[in-house]
C-alpha cells in the first residue's frame, strides 16, 4: 500500500488511536505518578495531580470514543469483521472480541470523567480544608489554655468544634479512599481493556 493512502484508510486511524491511548494511559498511570509522588512534597504533589488527571481522563473519553468511530470493519482491511464504525461493533461476530473491550473502555474512562473523579476531587478538597481548620483550632486551643478561667468556656467549645472536625475528618477521609480506590480501579479496567483488545488485533496479525 503506498504510504499516502494510508490516510484515506480507516484502519490506519484506528490503530493508531489505539497505541496512542495505550501508551498515553501507561505513562500517566505508572510513570508520571510514581515519578511526581517521589520528586514532589505532598502539597505540590496534590496541585499537580489535580490539574494533570481531569485532563487525562478527558482524554481517555475522547479518544476511547474515537477508537469505537474509527472500527474499520472487513471492507476496509481484512483483520477486521463486520461493518465499519459502531455497526461493526454491533456484528454477532464481534461482540465479545471487540464490543465488549471497546464498550468497557469508554464506559469505565466516561464514569472516571463525569463522576468519580470530581468526587475525589470535592472530597480530597473538603478533607484538607478540615485539616486546615483543625491544625488552626489546635493552635487558638493552646492560646486560650493559657488564658484566665473566665475563659475556661472558649476552651471547651474549641475542643467539641475540634472533636466534631475529627470525626468530619475521618468521614470524609474513608469517602475520599473509596472514590479514588474506584476512580483508580476504573482506570485500571481501561487499561486492561484497551490491551485486551490490542492482544485481540495483534493475534490477528500472526
Amino acid at each position: 500500500m503506498p504510504f499516502l493512502a494510508l490516510f484515506t484508510n480507516m484502519a490506519f486511524y484506528h490503530l493508531f488511536l489505539l497505541a496512542f491511548l495505550i501508551g498515553a494511559q501507561i505513562y500517566q498511570s505508572f510513570f508520571v505518578n510514581t515519578v511526581a509522588n517521589k520528586a514532589l512534597n505532598q502539597t505540590s504533589f496534590r496541585i499537580l495531580m489535580t490539574a494533570l488527571w481531569p485532563m487525562y481522563f478527558r482524554l481517555q473519553t475522547i479518544v476511547s470514543a474515537l477508537v469505537i468511530l474509527t472500527y474499520p470493519g472487513e471492507k476496509q482491511n481484512a483483520l477486521f469483521r463486520g461493518a465499519a464504525s459502531v455497526q461493526g461493533l454491533l456484528d454477532e461476530d464481534n461482540r465479545g472480541t471487540v464490543m465488549l473491550p471497546l464498550a468497557i473502555m469508554l464506559g469505565s474512562s466516561a464514569a472516571n470523567t463525569l463522576v468519580l473523579l470530581p468526587k475525589t476531587i470535592s472530597t480530597m478538597t473538603n478533607m484538607h480544608r478540615v485539616r486546615a481548620e483543625k491544625v488552626r483550632g489546635n493552635t487558638g486551643s493552646q492560646s486560650l489554655g493559657n488564658k484566665i478561667d473566665s475563659e475556661y468556656d472558649g476552651d471547651r467549645k474549641a475542643a467539641e468544634e475540634e472533636a466534631v472536625r475529627s470525626r468530619e475528618d475521618k468521614a470524609l477521609t474513608t469517602r475520599f479512599l473509596v472514590y479514588h480506590g474506584a476512580s483508580y480501579a476504573c482506570n485500571l479496567i481501561t487499561v486492561a481493556a484497551s490491551v485486551c483488545y490490542a492482544m485481540y488485533i495483534a493475534e490477528k496479525c500472526l
